[in-house]
């Protein structure tokens, strides 16, 4: 499924040209950072094939981020690393990558669709769950911050190849499970993510 302009339309028929979507990747994984990208893309030319970056391969997904990256009128993306995560917790710093995407872009949006629960943000937007499958522009971000993590859970394998970071991009895979037990953590584990993991 392809997620529709719809809702973005409805603002630049309203006069609006700066229509953000913000999406993050990475909230459930045991290791490495938690990423959100913000993008703001024009009315025309729509890309084709955008759509949520689960549903595409790695092949896809470079593709697409390439042409995104062209096209957009502005893109950012943020990170936190796992000490982050394990001093401040998940739900501030996902709420804050978020945040931070949005914040850093070189133009400021006019109005921002978020992928997610309902959030209050300081911005003017709108949370949407599966907005990431089913929004035009979340979809987009979707793609960047998955493409910008997964590049830096690569670069993380060079330093702990032990771990097969670019194999399982730091998620709570059986292969990662099993070099967790076999090699303990290292300093891109969320260690308060790993209670019962390592048994």
């Amino acid at each position: 499924m392809h997620p529709r302009q719809q809702l973005e339309n409805k603002f630049f028929k309203q006069g609006y040209q700066y229509i953000a979507g913000v999406d993050e990747v990475g909230r459930g994984a045991l290791a490495g950072p938690i990423v959100a990208a913000a993008v703001v893309l024009p009315r025309t030319p729509r890309l084709r094939n955008i759509r949520d970056s689960k549903s595409l391969n790695p092949q896809q997904r470079e593709h697409l981020y390439k042409r995104i990256a062209r096209v957009a009128l502005a893109w950012s993306v943020y990170s936190l690393s796992a000490t982050t995560i394990d001093a401040r917790g998940i739900s501030w710093a996902n709420r804050e990558v978020m945040i931070q995407a949005v914040t850093t872009l070189h133009l400021i949006p006019e109005f921002t669709f978020i992928d997610g629960l309902d959030q209050k943000f300081t911005f003017p937007g709108q949370s949407i769950v599966d907005g990431d499958q089913n929004v035009y522009s979340i979809a987009a971000a979707s793609i960047i911050a998955k493409v910008s993590r997964d590049a830096m859970m690569r670069m993380a394998s060079y330093h702990y190849p032990q771990y097969a970071f670019e194999q399982h991009k730091g998620y709570g895979t059986l292969l990662h499970r099993r070099r967790l037990k076999q090699h303990g953590p290292c300093l891109w584990h969320r260690r308060s993510f790993l209670t019962n993991v390592m048994v």
